[in-house]
Order: C-alpha cells, then structure tokens, then sequence
C-alpha cells in the first residue's frame, strides 16, 4: 500500500463514524486499511484490533472476535466471546491450561490436539485413551502416515503406562504403515513425506532396536543422495555412525564409515581419508573383539537352540562354534566348512543344526549330544560285548558307550 495517498485521519474518522452508525462490515474495511499499513504503531496497531474485535462480535464471528481479544492478552474476553469448544480450546492453550484445553478439543471432535493436550499435562492415561479413540477412526485407514503417527503416539503412551505388550504391537503396526506410506509417497514423486516417514522410523529406531534405525538412516540417505543434498548425506551418515558405535554395532559402524569414504570421494569432499581411517580402526576393534570371543573372522550368523542353553554361530574363518549361554564360553567346533559360513541356523524342532557355506552347500548336524549318541548308536553293530571289552579295556569296567 503507497502511503503517499493514504489519509489517516480520514480512514480513522470514517472508521469510527461506521461504528458509531453500527456499519460493523464498512468499519472493518476501514479498520482493516489501518491495521495493514507498513509503519503503523504498536499503539495504533492495539486500537484497532480492539474495535475489530467489537465488530466481529456484533456481527457474531466469535471466532475472530475471540482472536482479536487473545492478541490483545484479554484472555478471559476470548473464552467469553464464543461458546464454541474449538475456540475456547485455543485460548486454554494460550494460557497453558492443558487439562482443560484436552477435554475443550475432545468436545469439539479433535481427537489427536486432545491427545497432545492430555500428554503435556502428564495425564498418560488420557491421552492411551484419545488415541486408542482416534486409531479405530475408519477414515483414518485411508491416511497410512496419519494412521501410523496416531498408533506411534499410541504405543509411546502404552509404553509411558508400563504395558509393554500393547506399546509394542502398537509401535509395530506403526512402523508397517509407515514404511508403506513412504513407498506409496516414493511411487507418487512425493519425496518430502516419504522422507517425514523415515524420519519418524528414525524416532522409533531411537528408542527401540538397532534394525528399526537402520532402515530410517539408509532411506534419509537414499533420499538425500537421490537429491543431491552431499551436506546433510554427510551429517546423516555421522549420526548414524555415532548411534551405531554407541550400540556397540561396530560392524554397522565400520561399513558406514567406508559408504561415507566412498561418497565423499565421489562428491570430491575432503572427508574421504578420515571415514577411511575411521573404517579401518573400528574394523580392527571389530576383529580384536572376535578373535577375543574365540572366531576369527566375522561372524556372520547367530541363532538359539531350542531350550535357549546354546548359541551356534557361524563365521568367515570357515566354522561353526557351539556356546554354552549360561557362562558365555564356547564348548564346541563343528568340522571346518569348505568355505565361508553365511549362516547357521537351528531347526524348529530345537535340536537339528543347519549351516550354509558360500560354496553353496548346507549341511546339517544333531546339535544335541544324547541325540547325536543315540543316532550313532543305533547305527552300530554288532555292539561291543564284555569279552570284547575287557581285551581292549582291562582297566575299566564293562560300560560300553552303546548299551
């Protein structure tokens, strides 16, 4: 607006004759023209917004007449103006009544502001409620990223209440509906949610397990990458890095570094010779810890037998190894693989050992001594007798292993 031809004391008196006459619409337009000037002052500014505040009123826009009171810190003229839940729930806010401006947005249909409301006023079990509410909403089903945010807040209030269960199906269902909200975001072009979707999974990695973490890191990056934007793919893969070391996931930990060395060579940054030194020493801490544990290479597999008593793990240095869990000590060396073990993996029925090599082969063992006894047993003949044995064994008693 040119104030060159702007009259303002024109504009006021005929704002304040529109008033005087109960022209409430002619007055806002003049009211509005001063309050928009560039160079108006606070005092003038406060003015007019209260007289705005009288029209809106008198023309029943509580609404507006409740914004221009709270500009103005009327606080209590706002709550009065409007009798309307949504209204009243701003002006609580404002005040920092959070208690009363959860039960306001309740009243007035919105589930999750309550939710947030009953959260900030430490009213857990309120909030578990308002959100269980608004996750059974059926037009919430068609928002997959709306409907995994609502189950995340879910969980996280579950979880605050102690139980453990409901959080954790809650967080889980959160997390598929995210990751196919982020698919479905990608195949639209919308790169920006998908990325807010990711983001999101990073939170939930936080506080959860180190895979959940994984897949937000990598797909920020992916993303990141995709966009060009080299800075933030660095500080990206530095948070990773840290939180990884952190975990004691020292394999993650030096893969990342060496990606980032990668990259930053590509991209001609000159971080490429520390994320390689940065490798190459967690790799070296890596390997120390390995060989300490009784592997040494890699150990690529780990799974439990069925009584939960032993830990088989399979290696790069071409064996798997059989852990007692209970003193954290290993007991036994299954016969060396032709090549690399990828995986080594127990049965369901607890007791069958599987692993596989990178020469392609699977092979398979009873993993429980009486078993493996009774097999081989039942697999000789004829059994040794006591004749037999007191010829090869003159020393020891008749106690032939296959009885």
């Amino acid at each position: 607006m040119s104030t060159a031809t702007f009259d303002k004391r024109a504009v006021e008196g005929a704002a304040r004759r529109a008033l005087e006459s109960r022209q409430y619409e002619e007055a806002l337009v003049h009211l509005w023209r001063l309050a928009d000037r560039q160079n108006i002052t606070e005092d003038e500014l406060k003015t007019a917004v209260k007289d705005m505040g009288t029209c809106y009123a008198a023309l029943g826009r509580t609404r507006a007449a409740a914004s221009a009171r709270l500009y103005l810190g009327d606080r209590n003229g706002a709550f009065n103006v409007s009798s309307l839940p949504l209204d009243r729930a701003r002006v609580q806010v404002d005040a920092k009544d959070h208690a009363g401006a959860a039960q306001s947005f309740e009243q007035a249909g919105w589930l999750g502001h309550a939710a947030i409301q009953c959260e900030v006023a430490k009213n857990d079990r309120g909030a578990r409620v308002l959100w269980d509410r608004l996750a059974s909403v059926p037009r919430l089903s068609e928002d997959l990223y709306a409907s995994g945010l609502v189950h995340f807040n879910l969980g996280r209030a579950c979880l605050r209440l102690g139980d453990r269960a409901a959080g954790r199906k809650a967080i889980v269902h959160a997390m598929h509906l995210l990751t196919a909200a982020a698919d479905g975001f990608e195949a639209k072009g919308q790169r920006e949610r998908a990325f807010d979707c990711y983001g999101v999974l990073l939170t939930i990695g936080k506080e959860g397990s180190f895979e959940n973490l994984a897949e937000g890191y990598l797909n920020c990056i992916r993303i990141l990458r995709e966009d060009g934007l080299k800075y933030y793919v660095i500080q990206y893969y530095e948070d990773f890095q840290a939180l990884a070391m952190q975990r004691n996931e020292l394999h993650a930990a030096a893969t990342l570094f060496r990606e980032a060395a990668d990259y930053s060579r590509r991209q001609a940054l000159p971080y490429a010779r520390h994320y390689r030194f940065k490798g190459a020493e967690t790799s070296t801490l890596q390997g120390e810890r390995i060989l300490a544990d009784g592997h040494a290479d890699l150990v690529m597999s780990v799974s439990f037998s069925g009584d939960g008593r032993t830990l088989a793990s399979g290696s790069y240095d071409r064996t798997i190894r059989l852990w007692d869990v209970a003193t954290a000590k290993p007991y036994a060396v299954l016969p060396e693989q032709r090549d690399r073990v990828y995986a080594a993996q127990y049965a369901p029925d607890g007791h069958t050992l599987a692993g596989a090599s990178g020469d392609g082969t699977v092979r398979f063992w009873e993993a429980d001594p009486d078993r493996a006894a009774e097999r081989i047993c039942a697999a000789v003949s004829p059994r040794i007798t006591p004749a037999e044995w007191s010829e090869s064994f003159p020393d020891l008693d008749y106690a032939p292993p296959c009885p």
